[in-house]
Formats: structure tokens, C-alpha cells, sequence
């Protein structure tokens, strides 16, 4: 077994719902390190969700990660998600401190639906793989 970065594409689509949510992701599989999770849209659109971030011991109710688990990547301070603009693109990474979440890990998009503008939400972190997987 050795160490490697699993990336997972957990959302390439426009809002469709108020809220809309991400896939979920099962971070049992990476190691207690941090997770980086990426979230980008395009500048298409008049829409301005909240994106929070939600976690779940069994994958059914969920409820908002702990404020300080979610990590400015540069500082490590406590940091949240920036509230897209009317008609601008954002690209953001932070951090989320597996040790203070829950198994399950989802991001929500919350706020006014407009089918013009698309999101990525992307999370990507350090896992161990067999030699199969490499």
C-alpha cells in the first residue's frame, strides 16, 4: 500500500432546486489529514447561493460542520465559502479538518435557482491504495 490523491468530482451541473446538494463523500477512505475541497462556477447568471458544507454519521441527516473544521488553506484559520457575486466566476479551495467532521461530507448550495450558471464542486486528499489501484 502506498499513499496517493483521490480526487472526486462531486457536482458539474447547474442548481436545479433551492436547496441542491453535492454528492455525498465517504472520507472514511482518506487518511485524518485534511480534505480540500474546490468549488468554481461560471460567471453566467444573477443567482447568489450560500454554499455551506454538511456532514452525517449515517448518511441521512445531516447537519453543518463544525465552523472551525472548514480552513483557509494559506492561514488555517476558520473560513467559509464565499457567496458567489451577481454575474461573476468564482474558483475557491479550502480545507476541511477531517478529524472534526462526521463520515458522510456533502456541499449545499442554498439560495435563488437560475439554470444559467454552473457549478463544480470538486474534493481531492491524501488516501492509501493497494497496488491494484495505483
Amino acid at each position: 500500500m502506498y499513499n496517493t490523491i483521490k480526487i472526486d468530482n462531486l457536482f458539474v451541473e447547474a442548481q436545479a432546486s433551492n436547496p441542491d446538494y453535492s454528492a455525498t463523500l465517504d472520507t472514511s477512505i482518506f487518511q485524518r489529514g485534511p480534505i480540500y475541497l474546490n468549488v468554481a462556477c461560471n460567471a453566467t447568471g444573477t443567482d447568489t447561493p450560500a454554499i455551506t458544507v454538511e456532514h452525517s454519521l449515517d448518511d441521512s441527516t445531516y447537519a453543518a460542520v463544525p465552523a472551525a473544521s472548514l480552513m483557509n488553506i494559506l492561514t488555517g484559520a476558520a473560513d467559509t465559502f464565499t457567496t458567489p457575486t451577481a454575474s461573476t466566476a468564482q474558483d475557491e479551495v479550502l480545507a476541511l479538518n477531517l478529524q472534526q467532521c462526521k463520515r458522510y461530507v456533502r456541499v449545499v448550495l442554498t439560495g435563488a435557482v437560475s439554470s444559467a450558471r454552473t457549478f463544480s464542486i470538486a474534493a481531492a486528499g491524501v488516501y492509501q491504495a493497494t497496488e491494484t489501484e495505483g
